[in-house]
Parts: structure tokens; C-alpha cells; sequence
């Protein structure tokens, strides 16, 4: 209902009217100086790529009806008028791993081409909108941000973001101002519909720059609001050319129009009409804009009272008796037919909430009920026995399989003082840290054991990666470790690694920082004496 009302609207705006091929943008009108005026242009190809080289030919500019014929075309550039940026990133769940890498990637490689004079603003949204900074020409307080934002909401506040970020871009230190907004999927939960969204665009004068990622985007939504505040839409189904979607927003950003002109009138609003004629291709754009040099409040002459009409009588009494009862009869039945609508979508929803409520009740109780860690091993099939298991709570243990070398791997998945105890075994060459989730199974290594969690920050096999992290036996005849690219990083010791350690017996090794699960090397016999006077005792 939310969409099919906002492409509705959209049709209604007639901001900007373009050719397939060719379009032109009027982003913002202004008085420049006390008989001088000025607007900002975008004129861009099917591709969203900015057209260069535009010349003062290729316009025709009408204001309030009357057509201007000496005006000036600059590159914006030129100008020295610094922009002041929006980015607004999409932090919800949906967003984790490899899409959200490429984005904090295509920020940062963003704030590096930007001028010293711009302004950014870092805007995130997910089950929330937040300002995580103002606008500032500090990249490093940016950068310090956007390398803290972490994927992990529930929704996608996507008509908020859009209606604050324009409402933020009303305070903008900067004339220029724009707003770029990523996201990979549809609004959800937001108090303000896309109307809201639309009426802020079409007044705020700011560009709004939507790009997409993956298959799962309201795509009217998002090209319709660029549309409506002279932006752009762009979208990719594939995470590592996020940071080309950020590039075809700077180059837009970069090769913008000022068309200046003497214009000796009383301050007003007056409305902008203008034509582009590229080669065969025409684009026209229309936009109002306040002329107000001196900024002194504008008088507006009171209306002229209009000659007052009789009213008309109703249409209702018209109608004959036989009319409406069967009008009567007509709005009864479909008031029972709504009633009826309405009670069976309240069942539905009743039963859907139960449903819920009686699964994550199942949930919570089978987590208060476990004795076991957040952990487990997963053998390969090839090898049935092959390690230790030591349940340190129950005092129980299965012999699994004995084999040297003597090295021990204390697992601590919970961070609690005494966890699980393994005793690895000569077959063990390779051992495999990732989270776990339902692909797990088609992204296993034939042959390779595997330490399976669910810890949130520990990263999960894909075809990426083959886990979070491996404890493998070196060329030395030595157990090492090697980080797998994951997102949150391994530490040694409280040093974060970077490629392959060798282990020491004593070596505390944290995956996924202070919030995921550690593990402590150990080796020698007279740890494995302890292990085993721990069972005689038990």
C-alpha cells in the first residue's frame, strides 16, 4: 500500500522531466548578489555519468515565464563552493560481511578524494536513526566512525533516513549540499511513510544519491526519491563494486553547472524553467526558488476575496426512496465484508505472534537448560576417533582417540573460568575456528576438524573464506595459526595478528576481540599428566 501510494505521488511530481537517454536537474536556485541570481545544475546520461564539455548553447532558461537570454555556465568546481555530504550507511543484519567490508571501504577511498574545504556528516540506520557525527572537514573523526559501525540491527528505517537526512541537509554550512544514502533492502518499521520522505525532497533543494545492493531493494522507492530531489540512482548485485557506485556519486558531485544571470526583481519565489538539448537528445527541468538578497521578511499582498456561491444542494437528496435503500444496503454489506476482512487478518496475526512467542520461549528454555559451552567439534568422516573430549562441568569425558604429539588446546568459548579440554592428536594437521550457521556444511573442508560457535563475533565459512581462523601444523613440525580474513581479527596476547604465528605453549589466542571466545595453547607432558591426574581425581 506504502509503495503503490508513493509511485503514485511520484508521477504527480513533475521536478524533473527527461528522455531515457538524457537528463538535467535544477538542485538549487539563489541570490547571489542584490541583481544577481544563480542556479545549480546536474545533467547526467542513461549510465548516471556526468555530461561534460555543456556550454551556454546547449540551454534555454525561462524565469517566471520570462526567458533569460545573457546568463553564464561554470563548471560548480570552479566556483570554490565546498560541499557538505550526508552519508547515510545502512547498518541492519542483513548487511554483514562481505557487502558491509566493501562499503566501509568504499567510505573511506570517498573522504580521501573529497577537498579539505567540504563538510561530511556520518548518518547510520537500521532499527534506528543516528547522527554519528556533525558536519565536519575532520576525515579522520569520520573514518574513526564509519571503522566502528557494526551490521547488527534488526530493520531498516529506510523513509526516516531519507526525511532526516534532508532535514539534516537544511543546516548545512555549505550551499552545495547532498545526500547519499546505501541501502540493501526495503523500508521496515519507520514512523514516517514515503510521502514524508517525498514532501522533504521535493522543498529541501538537496539532491539525494540512493544506491543499491543485492536483489532485495525497493527499487521505485529509491529511484523515485533520487528522481524527485535532482540525485541519482545506482545499484549493483555484486558487494566489491559498492566502492564504483560511491565513485559515480563524486564524479556526478565533481562536474556540476552554476548558470548565473542579472535578475533585477522584487524578492519573491519565482519558478525556473530549464532546457538542455544535447545532440538529438532534450531534457527539460523546472524548480522554484526564493530571490531574497537582502533577506529582509517578504510582504505577501493579502489574496482578493472571491464572490461567494450559494451552496449546491447535496447530491444526496436527489435520490428517490427505492435509491437509497438499495445505496443503504450497498454500504452494509460492504461494511460486513471489511469486519469480516478485519477479524480474519486479526486471527492471522494473533496466530502468527503465538507462534513466534512459543519459539523463542522454546529457545530461551533450551539455553537455560544447556550444560554445554557455545561450542563443539566436528570430526571429519574419515577419521571416527580422533580426540578428547572433557566436559569439565559434568566431570565427564569420552576417550575419542590418544596419539602424539602431546598438545593441548583449552577451549573457552564463554570466557567462564574452567571450559572444555581437547587433546589434539597427530591426525589433527588442520584445525578450523567459524561460526556456525546453516551453510556451514557445504562450505567444509573434506578432512579438516572443525571448532564450530555461535558467537556473533566470530566469522562464519563461505565461499570467501573457510572460517574465522586455523591452528595448523607448520613446516617446523610446529602448531601455528593463521587469521582467515576475518572481520573482527585473531589475537595473540592482546596483539592482533596479520598473517601466520607460530604458537608457544602458554599462547592466549582471542578470536574476534574481547567479546568472542578464546583459546589457550598448551603442550608439553606435564600438562598432560595434569589433564590426567584431573580424571583419576573426578
Amino acid at each position: 500500500m506504502r509503495k503503490a501510494g508513493f509511485v503514485f505521488l511520484f508521477f504527480l511530481c513533475s521536478v524533473c522531466i527527461a528522455s531515457a537517454d538524457v537528463s538535467v536537474a535544477i538542485l538549487k536556485g539563489e541570490a547571489v548578489e542584490e541583481n544577481k541570481a544563480a542556479l545549480y545544475i546536474s545533467a547526467v546520461d542513461d549510465a548516471g555519468r556526468p555530461i561534460k564539455g555543456l556550454s551556454e548553447e546547449n540551454f534555454v532558461l525561462f524565469i517566471g515565464g520570462e526567458k533569460i537570454e545573457d546568463f553564464a555556465l561554470e563548471p560548480a568546481s570552479t566556483v570554490e563552493e565546498p560541499l557538505s555530504i550526508i552519508l547515510g550507511v545502512d547498518v541492519s543484519g542483513s548487511m554483514r560481511g562481505r557487502p558491509f567490508e566493501e562499503t566501509q571501504k568504499a567510505i573511506s577511498i570517498f573522504l580521501d578524494q573529497l577537498e579539505k574545504k567540504d563538510f561530511v556528516v556520518l548518518m547510520s540506520f537500521g532499527t534506528a536513526v543516528r547522527f554519528m557525527t556533525d558536519f565536519t572537514q575532520e576525515r579522520y573523526i569520520v573514518r574513526t566512525q564509519v571503522e566502528a559501525l557494526r551490521p547488527v540491527e534488526e530493520w531498516t528505517h529506510l523513509y526516516d533516513a531519507t526525511y532526516e537526512a534532508l532535514k539534516k541537509g537544511k543546516d548545512a554550512p555549505t550551499t552545495r549540499t547532498a545526500v547519499i544514502l546505501l541501502t540493501d533492502g526495503k523500508d521496515e518499521g519507520s514512523e514516517r511513510v514515503a510521502k514524508d520522505a517525498v514532501d522533504m525532497a521535493t522543498g529541501a533543494s538537496v539532491p539525494v544519491f540512493t544506491l543499491g545492493f543485492g536483489h532485495d531493494i525497493d527499487s521505485a522507492y529509491l529511484q523515485g526519491i533520487a528522481q524527485v530531489s535532482g540525485g541519482d540512482f545506482a545499484t549493483t548485485p555484486e558487494p566489491e563494486r559498492i566502492p564504483e557506485l560511491y565513485q559515480g556519486v563524486l564524479d556526478q558531485l565533481k562536474n556540476q553547472y552554476m548558470i548565473s544571470f542579472d535578475f533585477a526583481k522584487e524578492p519573491s519565489t519565482y519558478k525556473a524553467s530549464l532546457s538542455l538539448t544535447y545532440g538529438n537528445l532534450t531534457a527539460k527541468s523546472t524548480k522554484e526558488f526564493l530571490f531574497n538578497p537582502t533577506g529582509a521578511p517578504i510582504v505577501v499582498a493579502p489574496p482578493v476575496a472571491e464572490r461567494v456561491m450559494p451552496p449546491q444542494k447535496p447530491w444526496y437528496e436527489s435520490l428517490t426512496r427505492q435509491q437509497l435503500i438499495v445505496l443503504g444496503s450497498l454500504v452494509v454489506v460492504l461494511l460486513v465484508l471489511i469486519i469480516i476482512y478485519i477479524e480474519r487478518s486479526r486471527k492471522k496475526i494473533r496466530k502468527e505472534r503465538e507462534e513466534k512467542e512459543g519459539w523463542m520461549k522454546q529457545i530461551a528454555e533450551m539455553i537455560e537448560s544447556s550444560d554445554t559451552e557455545d561450542c563443539e567439534l566436528e570430526y571429519p568422516s574419515e577419521y571416527p576417533t580422533i580426540v578428547h573430549y572433557f566436559d569439565s562441568r559434568s566431570g565427564q569425558m569420552t576417550q575419542v582417540a590418544r596419539n602424539a604429539p602431546d598438545v593441548l588446546l583449552q577451549i573457552d568459548c564463554l570466557k567462564s573460568s574452567v571450559p572444555l579440554v581437547h587433546e589434539g592428536v597427530e591426525v589433527l594437521d588442520e584445525l578450523i575456528i567459524a561460526k556456525k550457521s546453516k551453510e556451514r556444511a557445504s562450505f567444509r573442508k573434506k578432512g579438516v576438524v572443525y571448532l564450530w560457535t555461535r558467537n556473533e563475533y566470530v566469522s562464519r565459512a563461505s565461499q570467501e573464506r573457510d572460517g574465522h581462523a586455523r591452528i595448523f601444523v607448520s613446516e617446523g613440525e610446529r602448531f601455528a595459526i593463521e587469521d582467515l580474513g576475518s572481520m573482527n581479527g585473531t589475537w595473540i596476547g592482546g596483539k592482533k595478528i596479520d598473517g601466520t604465528f607460530p604458537l608457544q605453549d602458554g599462547d592466549v589466542i582471542d578470536l574476534g576481540g574481547k567479546d568472542g571466545i578464546r583459546i589457550v595453547y598448551r603442550e608439553s607432558d606435564q600438562v598432560k599428566r595434569e589433564f590426567e591426574q584431573t580424571m583419576v581425581s573426578r
